[in-house]
């Protein structure tokens, strides 16, 4: 079992305190957060290591989507999906749990979960997100989390759950299937992972 720092015990705190008192109910992404410089390098990030036929996971409204050229989105919010659909008609979004995706296996060539783990549960909940995208994508999948080893804002949002500070990063890293290539990298405020289905892509 997962044993929690004073940092995570006092993060998940504050997310339970969220939940407490607004219900945990996410609307979109403010557009100027996503125009942040940071959030930019992030998104560029996307955009340069995505291929191919790519779904996003916890798309929001689709910005990400659109910036980094993809196809489908899903997100748990109906409200979020139903903006998606008007802000970008064509694109394909549906609305659905990171933990059981409904497509088949090997759908996509990428499959994306920018800044969504983070507000499932750590280790069940991320476990099983990683799972479903391993299953359905047929090469790679991207993920980009806030680096839980600082306290900026970007890390420590009421909305999350815990913190990807080192030893949560070594664990969430085991969960990726045995025979593939994790690639790590950090740009400023986020920790970016690269997971490739075969170690030699």
């Amino acid at each position: 079992m997962t044993s929690y720092s004073d940092r995570q015990q006092a993060q998940l705190q504050k997310f339970l305190d969220w939940v407490k008192t607004e219900g945990g109910v996410e609307g979109p992404t403010q557009l100027k957060t996503l125009f942040k410089p940071h959030q930019l390098s992030r998104m560029d990030w996307l955009k340069a290591n995505a291929a191919g036929y790519t779904l996003e996971v916890g798309c929001s409204y689709g910005a990400v989507l659109a910036y980094m050229g993809g196809h489908v989105g899903i997100d748990i919010v109906p409200m979020n999906i139903e903006l998606a659909r008007v802000l970008s008609p064509d694109l394909e979004f549906h609305v659905g749990d990171a933990r059981k995706l409904p497509f088949a296996d090997r759908t996509f060539q990428t499959v994306a979960i920018p800044d969504t783990l983070e507000h499932l549960d750590f280790p069940e909940g991320v476990r099983l997100a990683i799972q479903e995208a391993c299953r359905v994508s047929w090469q790679r999948v991207l993920i980009t989390m806030p680096d839980g080893a600082t306290d900026s804002e970007d890390a420590t949002s009421f909305k999350h759950r815990f913190l990807l500070d080192e030893p949560t990063l070594a664990e969430l890293l085991q969960m990726f299937p045995p025979g593939g290539k994790t690639t790590v990298e950090r740009t400023k405020e986020f920790v970016l992972i690269r997971y490739d289905l075969e170690a030699d892509v």
